[in-house]
């Protein structure tokens, strides 16, 4: 999945439009299939409550069914995105609440936030016979294949890949062998380790991947390791472990990064809704951080940009989730949107902060 999927989901503006975000138990497959299911038929009945005319529920029911089909593997958390023309069904790398709604667009929270976790990174699998290289966004695995990748050794694999010429031998020459090849594979990671955002995941034999740790000149780009024996046979299986590590170590960073931002631009921070509403709406704001289900109602006298807490004299305008409106206004303002887990705010009472020019 790509960000242009995501953001064409998060602009669709059509009625109706169904999601169901649906949390899920790791081991209960059984229980969250049933859950599953219940959940469908709320969303079926609340077509038929929203006045959807027969052609249309009927349209959007059969969506649903084909979307379920086949659902994602693993433990994820799940959403399900359908209109007349979308079907989409997600899983998440992270906690969700369950939602069930239909409006005239997508609930978009939770995409905003995968949005963030969908940067490619880097997958090294490290055998005694072969060595891969992958580029991988979630869990898909695209295999590199130029002069530097795959590298394979001579004495079994004549034709194939770029070849390194070493020889069999006792086990303190396999050694030397293993340690010569690594060092042959960390002097070509420098063609792809170009930026100090990149990220490598380490994969393979726990003492070949030992081994490269000793010898490797790219420690700050490695985000973890998986240790067992991958091949062609089983490359899917990589990149779900793969994925799973590199969304695990992505929440890990986010309290750490998030202080970070805060820290070092502190003289330039406004914090508290209706301040940082202020802000977004006069263009000024650099970086929006919100936790990713913060929402607040609030209220808006007509041809003023302030918004209220308190409903005012007649005549008002009810915003029933400011959170969301306050994205769309940083995001047509060109600021920055950093959605984080719940609770990373929490010393900032849970609300927005913005970080300004």
């Amino acid at each position: 999945m790509e960000t242009k999927e995501i953001d064409e989901l998060i602009q669709v503006r059509d009625f109706p439009c169904l999601s169901i975000i649906l949390p899920l138990q790791p081991t209960e497959v059984t229980k969250n299939f049933e859950s599953l299911k219940r959940y469908i038929q709320v969303a079926k009945g609340l077509l038929k409550a929203h006045s959807c005319d027969e052609e249309t529920q009927a349209l959007i029911s059969l969506k649903i069914d084909e979307a379920i089909r086949v659902l994602p593997t693993g433990s994820h958390d799940l959403g399900i995105f359908v209109s007349s023309d979308y079907a989409s069904i997600i899983p998440f790398p992270f906690t969700v609440k369950r939602k069930i709604a239909i409006q005239d667009h997508f609930e978009s929270r939770d995409l905003l936030y995968f949005r963030q976790y969908l940067m490619p990174y880097y997958v090294l699998n490290l055998s005694k016979q072969t060595i891969h290289l992958y580029i991988s966004c979630m869990s898909e695995l695209e295999e590199i294949h130029d002069g530097n990748f795959p590298l394979v050794y001579e004495e079994q694999y004549k034709n194939s890949g770029r070849i390194v010429n070493v020889n069999k031998g006792s086990k303190k020459k396999d050694h030397v062998r293993t340690k010569t090849v690594l060092s042959d594979v960390d002097a070509h990671l420098v063609n792809y380790m170009s930026s100090s955002d990149q990220k490598l995941i380490i994969a393979g034999n726990q003492k070949v991947v030992d081994t490269f740790f000793k010898i490797t000149h790219h420690s700050k780009f490695i985000i973890g390791e998986i240790e067992g024996s991958f091949n062609n046979k089983n490359v899917i299986e990589l990149g779900n472990a793969a994925w799973v590590t590199y969304a695990k170590r992505r929440r890990d960073e986010e309290p750490e990064f998030i202080q970070t931002q805060l820290e070092l631009r502190k003289e330039r921070m406004a914090e508290g809704l209706r301040s940082v509403w202020k802000i977004a709406t006069e263009g000024r704001g650099n970086l929006l951080i919100m936790e990713k289900d913060f929402h607040c109602m609030a209220y808006q006298q007509p041809d003023q940009l302030r918004i209220l807490m308190q409903p005012p004299a007649k005549p008002y305008n009810v915003l029933h989730d400011a959170g969301d409106e306050l994205i769309k206004i940083a995001s047509r303002n060109n600021t920055q949107i950093l959605l984080t887990e719940n609770d990373r705010l929490k010393k900032m009472g849970h609300l927005p902060v913005v970080l300004c020019y």
